[in-house]
């Protein structure tokens, strides 16, 4: 943590200047990727965060990555209003030559001011759907919610093995204006999910809508 603060001190002296948001994500979250001493300059970290309609599976599939790497899972809280408190799974690690952070957030998280001030740090938001469709409704809603006020939002990738559990999908969605990839993964399982999502081009460098 002392090298932490002094990295964020030393940036203020060289006038580079942190918003809250990101101040308290250079202190608080993990610093296990290779570019953990850049972690300020948080660009040279791809980021992706996963969210299920239903279930379990944006943790299972985090859980799968580290495994599949040898990394260790982070695991945070995060709180809002009302009694919200919600749990996040982060691991870092890399893909090909590229330091990547991937992380599960509960559905719930997505009303956490904290989290929707994140959102623009992420390149990608992996939307793994049920095949129930007010629950991928539902999930939409929550995620094109909070990306409503971004100037840049990340592209929302829906993960669905069937054509027509994505058409819900892109109405709401591209309603916001907002970019959506449908992505269909042979299987509804962790390794086939990455595999979809990496020849999806998920660690490609994305050029953002602006609102």
């Amino acid at each position: 943590m002392a090298e932490r603060v002094r990295c964020v001190r030393e940036d203020m002296k060289l006038a580079r200047h942190h918003s809250p948001t990101a101040a308290w994500a250079h202190l608080a979250l993990p610093a296990k990727h290779l570019g953990a001493a850049q972690q300020s300059r948080r660009s040279k970290l791809h980021q992706v965060l996963v969210c299920s309609a239903s279930g379990t599976h944006s943790f299972e599939l985090v859980q799968w990555l580290a495994q599949q790497h040898s990394r260790e899972v982070s695991h945070r809280r995060l709180s809002g209003e009302y009694d919200l408190d919600v749990a996040a799974d982060i691991v870092d690690f890399v893909e090909g030559d590229r330091p990547m952070r991937v992380v599960a957030l509960a559905r719930r998280g997505l009303r956490v001011p904290l989290a929707r001030a994140l959102l623009s740090d992420y390149s990608h938001v992996l939307l793994l759907l049920s095949g129930d469709e007010e629950r991928d409704v539902s999930l939409a809603l929550k995620v094109t919610s909070a990306c409503r006020h971004l100037a840049r939002p990340p592209r929302l990738v829906g993960m669905a093995p069937f054509t027509a559990w994505h058409a819900p999908l892109m109405a709401v969605v591209r309603r916001d204006g907002l970019e959506y990839l449908a992505c269909q993964p042979q299987f509804h399982e962790p390794k086939a999910l990455w595999r979809a999502a990496l020849n999806a081009g998920l660690t490609l460098p994305t050029t953002r809508a602006m609102g």
